[in-house]
């Protein structure tokens, strides 16, 4: 990913769980560079926005969903406004199964562009949809909704969703002709199927990322988010225990402390009891470790971060984080064997 993509995604975890945000952001990039590019436009059958009529008591006229129903993957029916709407113009705003709501405009830059998928609850009711959001009608011949709706919860369309903004009265609006005009990877409908299903089910357990199945194309990508989720896991890991122990830590190093003080145990700097061997490590950025993938661990400031085909050390050794964030957050250990 280029500079630009790791804010939008670094922005998008805000909201989503990261390692999903790694996953969508990683897997479109790579499709961007090996299948066909279409506009988003050219995938839908149509597109409009919405309607909000006047105003009705609950349960008469039509339910109208807001942006406050669009939550997640999945738009959320409950809550809804009743407007009154005539038949006629409802039929043209009524939602089926598979359309996609947009965000149109909001107070906060964050929401404009926000993606959620309409199924229909088959409650008899005849949704429509409020004039500050867009309604996308994707061509099934062409793509999945599902896959679309993904597409637009990458980091990818978070770019085109703060390129296409415009400030007006407070609310922050959605150019929709820059929006319709971003570019989408449109691979084949079953390659689509295959990647919405590894998506969901990582939305619905993480650890599914070692075990979900994609294309050969992606392997790559699916390995490299299995070890973000893996560590992710240690991380969380890591702040459970700092949790439960805090308290017997401060305990343990105050009784070490007074002993240290009432015994006469040498006190000796660092370097004179071990060997430094900083100066025979070498250093690879994860661009260069891409020509030396392999099966021996290569480590950061925060423990394992790839896996390259040779090895400078066979022997155990004490490993110091030098540099980095974790220096100051300390969310995993800043010294560990190895």
């Amino acid at each position: 990913m280029n500079d630009l993509l790791v804010n939008a995604a670094i922005d998008l975890t805000k909201r989503e769980k990261p390692v999903l945000v790694a996953a969508t952001g990683l897997i479109f990039q790579k499709l961007s560079e090996v299948v066909h590019n279409v506009t988003l436009v050219d995938t839908l059958d149509s597109y409009r926005g919405g309607i909000w009529g006047e105003d009705a008591l609950v349960g008469h006229g039509y339910p109208i969903l807001r942006s406050t129903n669009m939550r997640g993957m999945q738009t959320d029916v409950r809550n809804v406004a009743w407007r009154d709407v005539p038949q006629t113009q409802a039929e043209t705003y009524a939602l089926a199964t598979g359309d996609i709501l947009v965000t149109k405009s909001s107070g906060s830059s964050d929401l404009v562009g926000k993606a959620t998928l309409f199924t229909h609850p088959d409650d008899g009711n005849t949704y429509l949809f409020s004039n500050f959001i867009l309604r996308l009608r994707p061509s099934n011949r062409r793509v999945l909704p599902e896959f679309l709706a993904w597409y637009l919860r990458s980091p990818q369309s978070l770019l085109w969703r703060y390129d296409s903004q415009q400030t007006a009265v407070g609310l922050r609006n959605l150019q929709t002709k820059e929006f319709l005009g971003q570019s989408i990877p449109v691979p084949d409908l079953e390659t689509q199927r295959i990647i919405v299903g590894y998506f969901n089910r990582i939305d619905a357990n993480p650890q599914h990322t070692t075990t979900g199945v994609l294309p050969p194309i992606l392997e790559n990508q699916r390995r490299i988010v299995a070890r973000i989720e893996a560590l992710a896991a240690q991380i969380e890991e890591a702040r459970r225990l700092k949790s439960q122990t805090n308290g017997s830590s401060r305990s343990f190093w105050k009784t070490l402390s007074r002993i240290a003080r009432e015994t006469n145990y040498p006190i000796r700097t660092l370097d004179t009891i071990v060997d430094f061997l900083d100066g025979q490590r070498g250093p690879l950025s994860a661009t260069e470790r891409e020509g030396f993938k392999g099966e021996y661990p290569y480590y950061g400031a925060s423990g394992i971060i790839d896996y390259v085909s040779d090895y400078i050390f066979s022997e155990d050794l004490l490993l110091l984080s030098e540099d980095g964030a974790n220096l100051i957050n300390k969310t995993t250990p800043i010294a560990f064997v190895a």
